[in-house]
């Protein structure tokens, strides 16, 4: 987002073509291959422009752009890079040590973009945390899409 130089302008639009550029380079993670391939297969195997994936990532990034500030995202982003628990508590491992709260950790088998290695991280370190680990082919994105698995899983943990 920062070579979008218009992220320093104090204007409505400013940061949106950068805002953009990242959903489209970002898109392709939050599924898997299979996924993507699957919804964006072309018909027209003869076609040499226009692709339905461009056109997804096009529409995509129009959407995101209206649904969120640039501005408002890059402080977000800024936020989620720079946040670190361990900073002042010696490690990670101490700090995630703290946590009293029973706890489920939910890993998507095929997510890129936040591996399961990295819950199974938290899960080891968080007392009383366990590890579920969902099957999916949405990637990263099966945390919006497979809410059903998700809430089954936290219910069998809490008895519900």
């Amino acid at each position: 987002m920062r070579l979008d130089q218009t992220i320093n302008e104090k204007t409505d639009i400013a940061g949106q073509a950068g805002l953009k550029a990242c959903r489209a380079v970002a898109l392709p993670l939050y599924r898997t291959h299979a996924s993507f391939k699957f919804r964006q297969k072309e018909i027209d195997l003869d076609k040499m422009t226009e692709f339905r994936a461009a056109s997804y990532i096009e529409y995509q990034g129009d959407k995101f752009v209206k649904r969120f500030d640039a501005h408002c995202y890059y402080t977000l982003l800024n936020a989620l890079d720079t946040h670190n628990i361990g900073r002042g508590r010696e490690s990670l491992e101490k700090a995630l040590a703290e946590i009293t709260a029973n706890t489920v950790v939910i890993g998507f088998d095929t997510d890129m973009l936040i591996p399961k290695v990295e819950q199974q991280f938290l899960a080891k370190h968080i007392p009383n945390a366990e590890y579920i680990e969902i099957k999916t082919l949405f990637g990263h994105d099966a945390f919006l899409i497979e809410h059903k698995d998700i809430t089954k899983s936290i219910r069998s943990k809490i008895n519900i």
